[in-house]
């Protein structure tokens, strides 16, 4: 996808537990890529039907339980589809912390469209590996997004902070060091040792390059913030 190297053992997004799990969920689209924009009713389970947003809470529950362990105080979820659920998440979990990264909107858009298309050719099931749509459901994805954000932003304050991916990139350690710091949270010493072993081992890692030219460039910037300015020109609240 972006250049990571991905193993049985990795990390990875809760949405896919869920997808294997039998809830619903927005990923389907990598099953089904020829429906195109009907996907974007994926993801908010508070306009489900009871029953299917009921197994989506069962799924839910059984990946936090699964991650509990003793002495573990916090669980760690990511995936870009929770910021379209955040009412839900915000309520059943009270105590949560919500961290939001931010990458230039350009970025964004080709990466996902390249996500999206490399599942979609590799898991399809409806003969189609790819669609016309594809380009639309990413920049309205896009724009959804933003808007939750924004709404959730306002809403979360001291719970919500807010952190830009190339800040992120160039100093890790430091990034997540102000973000234990935000929450008032305790043992990054502890993790430290870990967190710089693991970064050695990404010091040659580079995400991947899309090309574009300045003409279609142009066209999907002005197609993704057409509604508002860029949320990248904002300050950074760490």
């Amino acid at each position: 996808m972006d250049n990571v190297v991905l193993r049985l053992d990795s990390p990875q997004e809760d949405e896919f537990f869920l997808l294997n799990d039998g809830a619903r969920s927005f990923y389907e689209m990598f099953l089904f890529p020829g429906e195109g924009l009907a996907h974007l009713s994926s993801l908010d389970p508070s306009q489900w039907d009871e029953q299917s947003r009921n197994e989506w809470w069962r799924g839910m529950d059984r990946i936090l339980q699964s991650a509990e362990r003793p002495g573990v105080e916090r669980i760690l979820l990511k995936s870009p589809t929770h910021a379209f659920r955040l009412p839900l998440l915000e309520a059943r979990y009270p105590r949560a912390a919500f961290i939001n990264i931010e990458r230039d909107p350009l970025a964004v858009f080709l990466s996902t469209r390249h996500t999206f298309r490399a599942n979609a050719r590799l898991f399809a099931l409806d003969g189609t590996g790819d669609c016309a749509e594809m380009d639309e459901l990413v920049i309205a994805c896009y724009r959804e997004h933003r808007r939750r954000v924004s709404e959730a932003r306002v809403r979360l304050k001291e719970r919500w902070v807010d952190l830009r991916y190339e800040a992120f990139m160039e100093e890790p350690e430091a990034t997540l060091a102000c973000l234990y710091r935000r929450f008032g949270w305790t043992g990054f010493d502890a993790v430290r040792p870990s967190l710089a072993a693991f970064l050695e081992t990404q010091r040659d890692f580079r995400p991947n390059r899309f090309d574009v030219s300045a003409g279609e460039a142009e066209a999907i910037r002005a197609r993704l913030e057409v509604d508002s300015p860029s949320l990248t020109d904002r300050p950074m609240s760490v």
